[in-house]
């Protein structure tokens, strides 16, 4: 499985957006042979559309997606636009992820929003708990930790090893999104979440965590993400009704930046237990070298690097 990434945008005029509405969403059933999450990434100043798409051998024929006739790449009129089966875009003027689906039809995604849990910190009736709204989009949290069992790819002790539990490393250079420029000189001794780029904002976590969950090869399996990538959906151990995917199958690991932005909105200056979070490490889904993770401490508050064979909890997050 290949991850690819690539920027467009797209903008359609103000008389044309209840027929852009109609032509460009679709309600088809989600019939794709794969499928990619991301969060979608809002740019304040300009209309921005940010696109993922994996590459996988031809398995059947597929019908591709158009854009609309009012459609704006780059600047550029283009409507018809066509785009493969399985291909993201984010939607701006409706501010909402789309996939195309193997009927030809687009589907929105990341439209289900709990309605009664408006306060940052409110329990929602799902069971999930609401963290607040990081670049531009409401993050909702597990209600609890990964449970950290063997049958679901823990160690046994309510944690998690962020690879395989070996030194077997491996440097993720085929995860990483083309557009998002690293923090320092060199790519694996950093965050790499360019605060002044909206496409990195967010979607690094989503990315990661799609990547890590569907890998093979050296390291795997990588059982932190893993345990958020298959929550809920059909190859969940405990099944797709597992109660502790609380009716989504969309979860992630959240990268160094959106995991800071959740202990500063629910843990931080609060005692051991607030929202089920103990003062102690959690893994993020960033890289800090080739073998090694970043991680917050969600009782000194503090963030540093550590071996990806060592065991943490994992808090899941979705959008």
């Amino acid at each position: 499985m290949i991850l690819s990434a690539g920027n467009f945008h797209h903008k359609a005029t103000k008389d044309a957006k209840a027929t852009k509405l109609s032509s460009v969403l679709g309600n088809s059933p989600l019939a794709m042979t794969c499928k990619l999450r991301l969060s979608k990434m809002l740019a304040l100043s300009r209309l921005f559309l940010f696109c993922a798409f994996i590459t996988m051998a031809p398995s059947a024929a597929h019908a591709d997606c158009t854009l609309a006739g009012t459609a704006v790449c780059d600047g550029f009129a283009c409507p018809g636009k066509s785009f493969k089966s399985g291909q993201m875009i984010y939607n701006e003027d409706h501010r909402l992820l789309q996939v195309c689906l193997a009927d030809g039809t687009w589907k929105a995604l990341h439209k289900d929003v709990p309605p009664d849990c408006p306060n940052v910190g409110d329990s929602c009736t799902n069971g999930t708990i609401y963290a607040g709204e990081y670049t531009g989009q409401k993050l909702y949290v597990t209600g609890a930790d990964a449970p950290g069992t063997v049958a679901t790819g823990g160690t046994g002790s309510g944690t998690y090893t962020w690879n395989d539990g070996s030194a077997n490393y491996l440097n993720l250079d085929d995860a990483y999104m083309p557009n998002c420029l690293p923090r320092g000189t060199a790519r694996n001794t950093n965050r790499w979440s360019d605060q002044s780029n909206p496409a990195c904002m967010g979607a690094q976590g989503e990315s990661f965590t799609a990547y890590l969950g569907n890998f093979t090869g050296t390291g795997s399996p990588y059982k932190a993400a893993s345990y958020c990538y298959h929550l809920g959906k059909v190859s969940d151990p405990s099944g797709p009704n597992n109660p502790l995917a609380h009716g989504h199958d969309d979860w992630y690991m959240p990268a160094i930046d959106e995991l800071e932005f959740i202990y500063e909105s629910l843990k931080a200056g609060k005692p051991a237990g607030t929202h089920g979070f103990n003062n102690g490490i959690y893994w993020s889904s960033t890289e800090s070298s080739i073998g090694n993770i970043w991680y917050q401490n969600f009782g000194a508050g503090n963030q540093s690097a550590t071996l990806k064979q060592n065991g943490f909890p994992v808090r899941c997050v979705r959008r």
